[in-house]
């Protein structure tokens, strides 16, 4: 990555965020596009969910590539609620980003064609 990854936290501690996953799952993303600009996660508290309950997260991450708009994944909170582990929330999300990193590399490598 040409910058360096930013996180940032909105209305949640950073201590019980795992960030230390969020640094591994972003270098893992460079196995599936080989120039990636920069990568930006941001978590925050969803504001669903009763107070005694722990509170479910939202996490969304953009990443920037050469001459292609951003690639955004967001945290489905209306289907999962942001609930579970927070690993659980950042897993799927940098899992849908890296689909969509392997969709770009195949049509850049031209084994998919543009519409």
């Amino acid at each position: 990555m040409d910058r360096p990854l930013q996180i940032v936290f909105r209305d949640i501690e950073r201590r019980t965020f795992p960030a230390r996953l969020v640094r591994e799952r972003a270098q893992r993303l460079e196995h599936f596009h080989s120039h990636i600009i920069g990568c930006r996660v941001v978590a925050e508290a969803s504001p669903r969910g009763p107070k005694a309950a722990p509170q479910p997260i939202a996490v969304a991450v953009e990443v920037e590539v050469p001459g292609r708009r951003k690639i955004i994944a967001k945290s489905d909170v209306g289907r999962h609620g942001g609930r579970g582990r927070p690993s659980g929330v950042i897993n799927r999300v940098f899992d849908s980003v890296q689909r969509q990193l392997e969709e770009l590399s195949a049509i850049l490598r031209g084994d998919i064609k543009r519409r």
